[in-house]
């Protein structure tokens, strides 16, 4: 019975270090797969800084572009403006140029002059408070020309005798900024938005018809460890970050990379889908997943077989204890051998078993139904009563000293 329990206690052992085995597997597998996900989820933020980085560049280039533009015409009317004649040749021999539409100049008694004509601009824009500014890139403002439209000025001062004798503004419609950049973003299921720094009203929006304010986003249900107010903070103070919220449009989450922009107090944001933006780490995650299930799978089959060995293995003791204590009690019952014989042919699934002891006595236990239903037939029967004769014909020549060994 010792021997038993201490078998059945090493097959619980072997079962405990199995389980604790594929505990610590799990854990070591869920650590890794932590790590390898919490990489792939960096590097699809750094990704979308390195794209929002692509759109940021492009823009101060451009803008940089057009103010170089804007400084050469500025020589060349501060040229004109020496020789006595009129800014008029500028004006009219100006074509659109980069981002720049049209262009205009502001002079000292805040006439604004175009191509088109002249206009008293005295209340909508001062002269001493533009020349004050120096060289600057505006927000969204009001159409000089065309109240119903709403533009961006690059402005650089026309400069003569070392003073400032007019102010030339280059003209950059809202639409042709959404135009330039609305086809890359859409190739690469992005949104693009440009704000000013303070008053967060958008300059480029490609994602909507109407353009806006920042304080729409107000509304969005942000994700988790984001906040409207924290990004709108960030924006105000001209430092970079990132955010997440719910898109109105797709009902999915936007992830946000936001900047600013050299060239003016502009922010950049660039708005990706998350699927986009976590595309490696979802595939990486999925290929995990199903390592993992495999790996489920393998252990599960492995305790199975442990169970299924330690069954087989607690039969068999099981039934060899039960033949040795039969076996054990033959001098005080005489049906202990029968039964044990019994015992040995159902456990090795034999039709008969047979016991001889020293004294040439002679036990057998038959099973007549599977002897019954196994009963040899035809060929089969003939092959076996051939053999059989072989045998004891063998045998009883070995008996007489026939046959030599």
């Amino acid at each position: 019975m010792k021997s038993i329990f201490r078998k059945l206690k090493i097959s619980k052992n072997k079962i405990v270090y199995t389980v604790l085995a594929a505990v610590l597997l799990c854990a070591v597998f869920f650590t890794m797969l932590w790590y390898v996900y919490s990489d792939a989820e960096n590097d699809g933020f750094e990704n979308l800084h390195i794209q929002t980085k692509e759109f940021k560049e492009d823009i101060n280039l451009q803008m940089i572009s057009d103010r170089e533009n804007l400084v050469t015409m500025a020589s060349f009317a501060s040229k004109l403006y020496s020789d006595g004649e009129s800014f008029e040749l500028l004006l009219n021999s100006f074509k659109s140029i980069g981002l720049i539409e049209n262009i205009g100049i502001l002079l000292p008694d805040n006439t604004f002059i175009t191509k088109t004509g002249r206009i008293d601009a005295t209340g909508k824009i001062s002269f001493i408070e533009e020349e004050q500014k120096g060289v600057y890139i505006s927000g969204r403002v009001q159409d000089l020309t065309d109240p119903t439209k709403e533009v961006v000025h690059s402005v650089v001062p026309i400069v003569s005798n070392n003073s400032n004798v007019a102010i030339l503004y280059g003209i950059i419609g809202l639409d042709v900024l959404e135009e330039r950049y609305k086809t890359n973003t859409t190739e690469q299921e992005a949104q693009l938005y440009v704000l000013e720094r303070g008053n967060g009203n958008f300059i480029i929006d490609t994602s909507h018809n109407k353009i806006g304010n920042i304080s729409t986003l107000a509304s969005r249900k942000f994700s988790k460890d984001f906040t409207y107010r924290k990004m709108k903070n960030d924006i105000d103070r001209g430092d970079s970050g990132f955010s997440s919220f719910v898109s109105k449009v797709t009902g999915k989450n936007l992830y946000v990379h936001y900047a600013p922009l050299e060239v003016a107090d502009w922010q950049i944001m660039l708005a990706k889908p998350e699927n986009d933006v976590f595309s490696e780490a979802h595939n990486t995650g999925k290929d995990l997943a199903v390592l993992f299930f495999i790996i489920v799978l393998i252990m599960l089959l492995y305790l199975m077989l442990i169970f299924e060995s330690d069954k087989k293995q607690s039969t068999l003791n099981l039934c060899a204890s039960k033949i040795r204590k039969l076996l054990l009690e033959i001098n005080q019952q005489d049906n202990s051998i029968k039964e044990a014989l019994k015992n040995i042919a159902v456990f090795s699934k034999s039709r008969s078993a047979f016991y001889y002891d020293t004294d040439g006595e002679d036990y057998k236990y038959v099973n007549h139904e599977v002897a019954e239903n196994n009963l040899l037939a035809g060929e089969k029967r003939t092959y076996f009563i051939s053999q059989l004769f072989k045998y004891v014909d063998n045998k009883m020549r070995d008996k007489d000293g026939l046959v030599n060994v």
